[in-house]
């Protein structure tokens, strides 16, 4: 008996120890935990109050007394970049940015400005926005470091709606241009330089540009002939790659490339007539609302086999601030006041 029990007794403690060296040996992984930051509005009181959100806590970058919304959110080690506007004292929208919610100023308030993306690379941030002249003409404008530049000539109007900029001083916008037959025609600027990419003859434009090694991705929405609006997206100077067939009229926000994949954001209507969000993977639809709501898809971040959209969905008539994640909303508001999201970035 006492052989038996030494023998037992000496093959669990050799369990043991192997299942403790094996332990030690392999230790679990440890899960790797994403910040998810985006910036909109809520509406507060009667005013739309400028914020963004890390991980579902909301931060107000303005104190509520006057208008003002967040359109875009780059975050660079440990500061957080927002851009969007602020109304003035006498209702001027003043295109400005924060930095760790600190205001500065990009324009001086005497005439209308917005800021709408920004991007950073190392110690320089690039804004692309818009700021009308004294005539009241629109200009695509990028603002770095204290310097402003028009992409437009101001004598018809541009918008600049996106940006990617390089600390080499290279730089790269989206954005539309009025033609003298008073079209707009979705345009792309490198370093100032500018590509149409729609039909002169039809209304275009462009939203969202990103860049893969010497690959340039531009998504948009042109009018087709029978005047609906065709979500798209355009590769350097090529043809347009139609991403909804023109039933219903379609819309492309923004674009983000991972490796061969492109993704691009946006909304179409349905035939309920209801303007319902979605995404497409390499011109794949994919929908992320029931189709039963009025939404939008406004921004996308792309983080290893992660899709990560900010936008909104219309609930009780209200606008319920959304990220989804791989399709899987999580609403940011409570559904009590307006909101919205138009910028998202995943670090």
């Amino acid at each position: 008996m006492k052989t038996i029990f030494l023998k037992i007794t000496t093959l669990v403690f050799t369990i043991l120890l192997l299942s403790s060296c094996s332990k030690d040996d392999n230790p679990a992984p440890t899960p790797i935990t994403k910040d998810i930051y985006a910036c909109g509005y809520e509406f507060v009181s009667g005013k739309y109050v400028a914020k963004y959100w890390k991980n579902g806590t909301a931060v107000a970058l303005t104190d509520g007394t006057r208008d003002a919304i967040a359109y875009d959110i780059f975050v660079s080690g440990s500061d957080v970049y927002v851009c969007g506007y602020e109304m003035n004292a006498v209702g001027i929208p003043v295109a400005k940015y924060w930095k760790n919610g600190a205001a500065t100023n990009l324009s001086d308030g005497s005439t209308t400005a917005r800021a709408k993306a920004i991007y950073v690379d190392g110690n320089d941030a690039w804004i692309a926005g818009v700021k009308f002249n004294s005539s009241g003409i629109a200009q695509g404008t990028v603002w770095r470091e204290g310097s402003q530049f028009s992409v437009t000539n101001g004598t018809l109007s541009g918008f600049a709606e996106d940006i990617i900029g390089f600390t080499n001083g290279t730089w790269y916008v989206a954005g539309y241009l009025e033609n003298i037959a008073g079209k707009r025609e979705a345009t792309s600027w490198i370093n100032g330089i500018s590509r149409t990419h729609s039909n002169p003859t039809k209304n275009g434009y462009a939203y969202g540009i990103a860049k893969s090694g010497s690959d340039i991705y531009v998504a948009g929405y042109e009018e087709n002939s029978a005047g609906m609006f065709i979500a798209k997206y355009w590769k350097n100077d090529g043809v347009g790659i139609n991403l909804t067939d023109g039933s219903y009229d379609g819309y492309a926000k923004k674009i983000a490339v991972s490796g061969t994949d492109v993704y691009v954001v946006g909304m179409e209507y349905n035939a309920a007539g209801k303007q319902v969000p979605k995404y497409w993977k390499n011109n794949t639809s994919v929908t992320i609302s029931d189709g039963t709501k009025n939404g939008e898809a406004n921004d996308v971040a792309i983080d290893g086999s992660d899709i990560y959209i900010a936008g909104v969905e219309n609930i009780d008539g209200y606008g319920v601030a959304k990220i989804w994640k791989n399709g899987v909303a999580t609403s940011l508001t409570s559904g009590s006041n307006n909101a919205n999201l138009y910028g998202v970035f995943v670090k």
